[in-house]
């Protein structure tokens, strides 16, 4: 029944007072800032750093990627456009359609002959017929059948050249548009095949190279002939074709970026346009770099999310499994990022070696292209010197004959001639290119003029008139300004060709002999130097390709069509071309340059083994090696790490086992003289002072009584943690007055021997209090007085003290620093905290506590508890705290009948109480908890 229901109210009626829980959330408050300090720490450690570190080395590593993977894209669409238009090329239609000739012939008695309608068939079947027979028996061409054949087929048309080159197809032109001749041996020696072929435009040639190539689709294409306004290619790239044809009008060839492809454009000639695209891939697109670090800022937000949780359960690991996860933040994480540095640093070098390595090949062919002067040099030099040996030796004509042979050997001039004073021709020699000679009629008449400051003594014979009228129209040509400049070699361009020109007067009192005069032809002194200067190099091999014959020097290489590609390529755009070509070995990267003292020909390099970024990949397995040996030999630590923690461990663990089942007879092995040896040394010291903690122990087991008192109409119960230990915990009970009963339930700070030593003092000063008689509320008063008495300077112990007296039944409660008491007054009523915050005992400012009367009725009781009772933490850290105790206690636990209502049994009033509180902390008892209960029953005593 409520107290304001009953009777009468009680002397100093209580007031319900809740619990005080300030000190209680400051602390927890102070734990759970501490625990957010450590976890905050560790995510900046092991999340945010690491995130900036690895979103920085990713970024400058796909960059690398990105930038090699571009190069190898764009070399890959450099490398098909150059073999689309080697494979596009008229000339190719030429030999193709020579090839079908022949197979039809078969084994016929005269080569085919196949030509694009004339437009004079007579004029243009005899010359044809005459230049068959010329192929077919070597016999040479009159004067009327050359002009014929050259007008017919083109002034730059050399019958001679074309003769010395089978199979290679000669431009020309037919009926006013370029074609293409090409003439191969027949079958019998008196037959030749031949061919004139005029091809489609190259745009349709190329077309159809492109169907072929991709017909797979792995690249868009698309070809432009601005000349019809027509294109045909891929749909998707022909959305793009007024962007292609501005940019083909601003530059002839290079490179259109977009944002996800790369777009090669390729000029072919003048009207035609060749465009190849090829799509990025996904890491090496812009927006990447954007996704890279929204990425890494959602693995940081979620990262984040699961820290807290991942740290506590990082807690709960072995110390084993501790140990490998640290491992494997301090060493897999910076390995990886030296790993992700190395495969960077190499990618890096390879471009600069490749870089590299293509600049020492294009400077060793630009050394090789100016060493051609240097032999020019050297055959002026040979002239000079045989000028001077027959000018100081006053050799006769006819003892020339063999210093002249030895001349020709060694310098091979396309013409050499030789006149005397009288300006009569006494040595004339002239190579097979003597139709493009120089020093034909029109040379010699000019040489011829030279010699009139030097009138010989006899008369001089009339020059002819077709000489004279050469020698006025051409003295200020480039031909006759050539022949003007005495004792030099002159070099200069005609038609297409290219020509030196040497002459030298001898010595006025010379009896015999007026003038030396030489021409060279361009192509065979360029084949003279490479016969004696063997192209070479340390940077790569160097080729050179001559256009005209189509002839590799020094030997024929492999990976004919990819070469071919690449210095036609060079040939066509007047630039060094770099690229990749295959070879015998695997892709090589090769560097072609339009020879420029050369002309005609074209250089090669491919790059040496050595200079490419082969090596790197010996150096990229040595980086894997290193990382698997690091990982081995950090796994190895690790292994010795963990053995030398985790046995000291292992046996301090045992020891503490031991101690705890009270065997001291085993202490642990010190080894070493770190922190653990000086663990396992205290924890021996602890060892030898177990007989005082057993005695300790025993003391206090003795402050309990054995039994409670006989009381009549009040149940008592009591129960403390039996954790085992030393702990602080007291309780005791004597007879009072008139019949009346005293109860003592208190705590002492601390463990051990301390706390046992302060509840054996109070345990003296109760029961020398009661034996002399005295009143129960002076025991708080003389205790009080009694601690600092004894050179105490703070507060010891706390305790309540309850005076029962069962005629009411009515309590008196007295309590020094000790808990709030729970009093319910009936059965039916709410259970409150009565009571008022005090000093414990041993505290300076102490003030007596002022009894509290409560009175008992049916079903009514009191709860006395300590504080480690409220107090006591489960597993995640939450105390129990006053409200779960109060609900509990709200509870009925005795009912009318005299059963424990809920319990199953009369002998434990405490049971749902102990086993809720075990509940909460599943073990995690600490040796200073303890109940005390009194409550009203009705009938008779238990």
């Amino acid at each position: 029944m409520p107290a304001n229901q009953s009777g009468a109210a009680p002397l100093n009626s209580p007031r319900p007072i809740p619990p005080t829980t300030s000190d209680e959330a400051r602390a927890v408050a102070r734990e759970a800032d501490g625990s957010w300090r450590i976890i905050a720490g560790l995510w900046a450690v092991l999340v945010f750093i690491p995130l900036l570190l690895g979103g920085w080395i990713l970024h400058g590593v796909l960059g690398q990627v990105a930038a090699a993977t571009c190069q190898a894209i764009a070399r890959d669409l450099e490398r098909a456009a150059r073999r689309l238009l080697h494979r596009s090329h008229p000339s190719h239609a030429a030999v193709r359609e020579l090839q079908t000739a022949m197979a039809e012939a078969g084994a016929t008695g005269s080569g085919p002959v196949r030509l694009p309608p004339p437009a004079d068939p007579r004029a243009s079947q005899a010359v044809i017929h005459r230049l068959q027979e010329f192929f077919a028996t070597g016999r040479p061409l009159d004067t009327t059948a050359l002009l014929r054949v050259r007008h017919r087929l083109g002034w730059a048309f050399n019958p001679m050249v074309t003769r010395e080159h089978p199979w290679i197809p000669e431009e020309i032109r037919w009926n006013g548009r370029p074609a293409w001749l090409v003439w191969a041996p027949g079958p019998g020696r008196t037959t030749a095949s031949l061919v004139i072929a005029q091809p489609p435009p190259v745009a349709d040639l190329l077309r159809a190279a492109c169907q072929t190539s991709f017909e797979q689709g792995r690249w868009e294409w698309l070809v432009i002939d601005r000349a019809s306004r027509r294109w045909w290619g891929s749909r998707a790239l022909a959305a793009d074709l007024r962007p292609l044809l501005a940019g083909s009008r601003q530059r002839p060839r290079g490179w259109l970026p977009t944002p996800h492809a790369l777009t090669l454009l390729e000029s072919v000639d003048r009207t035609t346009r060749l465009a190849l695209r090829a799509a990025l891939p996904w890491p090496v697109r812009a927006e990447t770099h954007a996704w890279l670090w929204f990425g890494l800022a959602m693995a940081g937000v979620a990262a984040t999310l699961v820290f807290p949780r991942l740290c506590r359960r990082y807690l709960t690991w072995s110390l084993r499994w501790k140990l490998l996860g640290l491992l494997a933040y301090l060493i897999l994480v910076p390995l990886a990022g030296g790993l992700l540095l190395g495969c960077s640093f190499l990618d890096a070098r390879r471009l600069s070696l490749e870089q590299q390595g293509l600049d020492d090949a294009l400077a060793e062919l630009e050394r090789y292209d100016a060493s051609f002067l240097q032999y020019l040099r050297t055959l002026e030099i040979r002239l000079d010197r045989f000028h001077a040996a027959v000018a100081t030796g006053r050799a006769g004509p006819a003892t020339l004959t063999a210093p002249l042979a030895a001349l020709i050997r060694a310098v091979g001039p396309d013409r050499l001639v030789l006149l005397d004073r009288g300006a009569r021709l006494l040595f004339d020699h002239c190579s097979t290119f003597r139709y493009e000679a120089l020093m034909n009629e029109v040379g010699t008449a000019i040489l011829q003029q030279h010699l009139e400051p030097y009138p010989p003594d006899q008369d001089r014979p009339a020059i002819a008139p077709r000489f004279k009228l050469i020698h006025d129209t051409l003295m200020n040509s480039a031909w006759g300004s050539h022949y003007q400049v005495e004792g030099a070699l002159q070099r200069f361009t005609h038609g297409g060709q290219t020509f030196y020109t040497y002459w030298r007067r001898f010595p006025r009192r010379h009896p015999s002999l007026g003038l030396l005069a030489a021409d060279f032809f361009h192509d065979p002194t360029v084949r003279a130097f490479f016969a004696r200067h063997r192209p070479g190099g340390t940077a790569g091999r160097l080729l050179v390709w001559h256009r005209r014959s189509r002839t590799w020097y020094p030997a024929r290489p492999a990976g004919l069509d990819d070469l071919e590609a690449l210095v036609e390529a060079a040939d066509r755009r007047g630039e060094a071309v770099r690229g990749e070509v295959d070879q015998p070995d695997g892709p090589t990267l090769a560097i072609a340059l339009p020879g420029h003292r050369l002309r005609g020909c074209v250089l090669v390099s491919l790059l040496a083994p050595e200079r490419q970024p082969r090596p790197l990949a010996g150096r990229r397995q040595l980086l894997g090696v290193g990382a698997g040996l690091a990982l081995a030999v950090a796994l190895a630590c690790w292994l010795l790490l963990a053995q030398g923690i985790l046995d000291p461990i292992r046996e301090i663990l045992a020891g503490i086992a031991r101690l705890r089942r009270l065997d001291t007879a085993h202490p642990i092995p010190v080894m070493g003289d770190d922190e653990l040896a000086t663990l396992a040394r205290g924890i021996n010291r602890m060892m030898t002072i177990s007989d005082e903690l057993d005695l300790a122990r025993v003391v206090q087991r003795a402050f309990v009584p054995a039994h409670l008192p006989p009381l009549s109409r009040v149940r008592a119960a009591f129960w403390e943690s039996s954790r085992l230990g030393v702990g602080g915990c007291f309780f005791d009970w004597y007879p009072g007055p008139d019949g009346t009963w005293v109860f003592l339930l208190g705590t002492a700070p601390g463990q051990g021997i301390r706390a046992a030593l302060l509840l054996a003092m109070v345990k003296a000063l109760a029961f020398l209090h009661f034996r002399e008689g005295r009143p129960p509320g002076e025991f708080l008063r003389r205790a009080r007085e009694a601690l600092p008495a004894l050179g105490l300077t703070q507060a010891c112990c706390s305790l309540a003290l309850v005076h029962l007296d069962e005629r009411g039944p009515s309590v008196t409660v007295m309590a020094a620093g000790a808990p709030f008491a729970l009093w319910r007054r009936g059965a039916q009523d709410e259970a409150c905290f009565v009571g008022q915050p005090t000093s414990p005992l041993g505290a300076a400012t102490a003030v007596d506590p002022e009894p509290i009367r409560l009175e008992l009725a049916a079903g009514g009781g009191l709860l006395l508890f300590t504080h480690g009772l409220v107090n006591a933490p489960d597993p995640e850290g939450k105390p129990w705290g006053h409200d779960a105790l109060r609900a509990l206690f709200s509870r009925p636990i005795v009912p009318q009948t005299g059963e424990l209502a809920g319990s199953g049994t009369t002998d434990d009033p405490l049971r749902p109480l102990r086993e809720a509180f075990q509940r909460h902390v599943r073990g995690g008892e600490q040796g200073k908890e303890g109940m005390f209960l009194l409550e009203r029953v009705e009938g008779p005593p238990a």
